[in-house]
């Protein structure tokens, strides 16, 4: 009888983890590891994390193939020094390309249901646009926005999609808001407090009563 690991769509890139898959596709996918065995990806918290089993399954089909580019150039550039092709939704993957280095463009390419940058780079006369400044967050709405609890999940490695619903809870408890900042979602460093407050104290104690007085 087949695993049930087996079944899953294999992850075969070296540089791609369980933990990049959105928690919507994380029980769909498998991490294919070094030695070739299979981990699935499971949902823990807000995140996806590879399971620590791992099982044999048959060598996984090869990668599908890229989608076409017509002309790199044409692109919408990303600037950002930290921000690549892998962070792109595969919806907005094709429309990108990345700006590397030394000034040259790859074209970002749909591959499966990952956005990865084509080893190819060509010049483009086209200045790239500077990145846009980072859009202010609102922060009086901060403690409704869903919290970021999980340590090694930060607001960097949220779509740009989902990156305004969200906020990251720093270690002592206080929350910063997430923001899209160019092409990337980016965290507020203003601090709210959204503990919740300290129970009222109890009313003092009513003063003891007088007895009335004798004859009364």
């Amino acid at each position: 009888m087949q695993n049930a690991t087996c079944t899953l769509s294999p992850i075969t890139k070296e540089r791609y983890f369980c933990a990049k898959v959105s928690s919507a596709l994380c029980e769909t996918r498998a991490k294919v590891r070094a030695n070739g065995l299979w981990s699935a990806c499971l949902v823990s918290e807000e995140s996806c994390a590879m399971s620590h089993e791992a099982a044999e399954c048959p060598t996984p089909p090869p990668a599908p193939p890229q989608s076409p580019v017509l002309d790199v150039c044409s692109l919408s550039p990303i600037t950002r020094e930290n921000f690549f092709c892998a962070k792109v939704s595969p919806a907005r993957c094709a429309l990108k390309a990345k700006v590397r280095a030394n000034g040259l463009w790859s074209a970002c390419l749909v591959s499966g249901d990952e956005c990865i940058m084509s080893d190819e780079a060509v010049e483009c006369t086209q200045q790239a646009a500077p990145p846009r400044p980072p859009e202010q967050p609102l922060l009086l709405n901060v403690c409704s926005l869903n919290p970021i609890t999980t340590l090694r999940i930060s607001c960097a490695d949220l779509h740009t999609e989902s990156c305004a619903n969200i906020a990251k809870v720093r270690y002592g408890g206080l929350w910063s808001s997430c923001f899209v900042s160019g092409e990337s979602c980016t965290m507020s460093e203003v601090k709210i407090n959204c503990a919740p407050p300290p129970p009222a104290p109890p009313p003092p104690p009513a003063p003891p009563r007088r007895p009335p007085p004798f004859g009364a």
